[in-house]
């Protein structure tokens, strides 16, 4: 953890940096599907991830920044288009879920 020197305070990101950084993270999140797809050995890592944080943890490791965010976003996303991603399952990424 970072020392800060007294009396400097740490701001919050500016809203157009935090857009940003959102932005990259998102096609981050695109990059690793679209390797995923082509990937089996990825595609394998991947399925071993018993959670979220766990997935987000070894994407990171793989150079992908993904957040959780990203994560949730997706699950929404997912959420909204029913009938193209086929409504049937159990969703082990629910947005309740770990």
């Amino acid at each position: 953890m970072c020392r800060m020197e007294p009396g400097i305070t740490r701001q919050s990101t500016p809203g157009w940096l935090q857009q940003r950084v959102e932005q990259m993270s998102w096609s981050d999140l695109e990059r690793l599907v679209a390797d995923a797809e082509n990937n089996q050995e990825l595609q394998q890592t991947l399925r071993h991830c018993r959670s979220r944080q766990e997935l987000l943890h070894t994407a990171r490791r793989l150079g992908y920044r993904v957040t959780k965010s990203d994560l949730y976003n997706a699950w929404l996303e997912h959420q909204n288009a029913p009938a193209a991603n086929g409504a049937g399952g159990a969703d082990r990424w629910a947005a309740g879920g770990s």
